[in-house]
């Protein structure tokens, strides 16, 4: 209808306030999911919103590209990134899927919420999105959990990217390498 770029318009600059023009109980459960995601992904270095960061998620899938293609380096057309970048990356998104894991649990454990209530709220609240589903009613035990949450939305990134850009002592001494086998 003719209301829908102005739906669109004002979905899209409304970053990190959590208003919505729309229920989100009213849209399909893969558009629900798909929602879920993007939350999860977040916005730009630097900017207002959380999440995984764009960066991050670009890292990660030039990662995979490299990997797959037999490339000895991560490399995206004439640019090469150091190795390093993409174990920050993993750290990074292993952090968040632990951090979500965990409150999603504390949350299903301290209320009667569906997982993927649960889980949206969770991933709303640490990407700092701002979003809630309309059946979720909160108590006081699920208000701790969602302000530790964007807590740690907000903070965790920022001190596992200090912890790990910290200089470091290098050892006198190699250990040897060994390979793991996969599969």
């Amino acid at each position: 209808s003719w209301k829908r770029p102005f739906i669109a318009f004002f979905e899209s600059s409304m970053r990190s306030t959590g208003y919505s023009v729309f229920d989100i109980e009213s849209l399909r459960l893969e558009t629900q999911l798909v929602h879920t995601a993007l939350m999860a992904i977040g916005g730009a270095a630097g900017g207002a919103a959380g999440g995984l960061k764009i960066g991050l998620i670009f890292i990660l899938a030039i990662s995979i590209f490299s990997t797959l293609r037999g490339y000895s380096e991560i490399k995206f057309r004439r640019t090469i990134f150091p190795e390093q970048l993409m174990r920050q990356a993993l750290v990074l998104l292993f952090a968040f899927i632990g951090s979500i894991g965990v409150l999603t649990g504390l949350l299903l454990l301290f209320g009667e919420y569906s997982m993927f209530d649960a889980l949206f709220e969770v991933i709303s609240a640490v990407s700092l999105a701002g979003f809630s589903s309309e059946g979720f009613i909160s108590n006081k035990d699920s208000n701790v959990i969602l302000s530790i949450a964007m807590l740690i939305g907000r903070f965790l990134p920022i001190m596992v990217v200090i912890e790990m850009t910290r200089p470091r002592v290098r050892p006198n001494f190699h250990r040897p390498e060994d390979n793991v086998l996969f599969g």
